[in-house]
């Protein structure tokens, strides 16, 4: 598989952990779907950056933004950038 589908993979990964409350899985919470440019993921601080035309697609909604952090360890997302459609 080539590094820009793997981190593709592991972005949607991370996306769908992050939107699935412990437990099952309740009918809401489909996996995110997130498009990205570039997306990096350091497995030393647990963080995965996705930059560039970001979008994440998620229950019929998309949240567009030039970055989008992911801190794994915190379960914390930030978004940056005016891109308002």
């Amino acid at each position: 598989m080539a590094p820009g589908i793997r981190l593709l993979w592991i972005a949607a990964l991370i996306a769908t952990l992050a939107c699935i409350d412990a437990g099952l899985p309740r009918a809401q919470d489909l996996p995110a779907s997130l498009v990205a440019d570039q997306v990096t993921y350091d497995r030393t601080t647990r963080l995965l950056v996705a930059s560039g035309n970001v979008e994440v697609l998620y229950q019929g909604r998309v949240l567009h933004a030039t970055r989008i952090t992911y801190d794994e360890g915190a379960r914390e997302i930030r978004a940056e950038g005016p891109r308002v459609r």
